[in-house]
């Protein structure tokens, strides 16, 4: 009976190092914290701007700005999660991985990953650069129904504004196109928008028409401006290209 009790106590043993060994193995790896301000254009930005943390393309957090900050708020800590070494997919970050940093869909700053790290990072950072503004408008010109270019219209014409929007940033961009006309008095029309996603160097050639109405606005000096978002700026999309404005003269 000794000798069959000690068997069994060894046989407990070494179940219960394996268990424990699991266990151990199981203890998942802790994140990295992040908190700091957000500006855009030298300003705090605005309440509602997208922050993304990335790891090979991959988005592993992503939080509103909050008074021109992010990972300040209690319900909205900004943490970076750490790898799983122990499984197949990859679920976060491990010591020295590049973790790059988004404002309203445009690269702000990069920042190395640190297992259980808190980082104060500000977006972007106070000695570096804000932002490019990867959208360059070019080639804007005012055109009648057929194409022909035209500047002076009556009402009830259809005129048309086109433009060339390049990338020239060095990564692909989705970029949201509007064009909002307004009269001498300032009344807007609806705005009209198209978004796409170009690469480095490609450019998008955008015309979209508006039949001038008959009534319910001023003649005169009429303005189309010509802008372009990363998204738009209610989903946290911010200004990523200088606007360009366009004028006909309406009889």
């Amino acid at each position: 009976m000794k000798i069959g009790m000690r068997r069994l106590s060894a046989i407990t043993l070494m179940i219960l190092m394996f268990i424990s060994i699991g266990v151990a193995n199981a203890v998942p790896q802790m994140p990295n914290k992040f908190y700091g301000s957000v500006t855009i254009g030298g300003s705090p930005a605005p309440d509602g701007v997208l922050v993304e943390a990335k790891i090979g393309g991959i988005t592993y957090e992503t939080e509103l700005t909050v008074d021109g900050k992010y990972g300040y708020t209690a319900s909205d800590l900004f943490y970076v999660p750490a790898d799983d070494p122990d499984t197949a997919p990859k679920e976060g970050g491990v010591n020295g991985d590049t973790v790059e940093f988004y404002v309203g869909g445009l690269l702000a700053t990069t920042h190395l990953f640190e297992i259980g790290g808190t980082t104060k990072l500000d977006l972007p950072p106070e000695t570096g650069t804000q932002p490019e503004l990867p959208a360059e408008t070019t080639n804007q010109a005012t055109k009648d129904s057929t194409g022909a270019p035209k500047t002076s219209f009556v009402l009830g014409e259809t005129v048309l504004v086109s433009a060339e929007v390049a990338n020239a940033g060095t990564q692909s961009q989705p970029m949201l196109i509007v064009v909002q006309w307004t009269d001498p008095d300032l009344r807007a029309m609806a705005p009209v928008f198209i978004g796409v996603t170009l690469a480095p160097g490609q450019s998008f050639v955008y015309a979209p028409g508006l039949t001038l109405p008959l009534t319910g606005y001023t003649k005169g000096t009429w303005t189309a401006k010509i802008m372009v978002f990363s998204a738009w700026p209610s989903q946290g999309g911010v200004t990523i290209g200088a606007p360009v404005t366009i004028t006909i003269t309406v009889s």
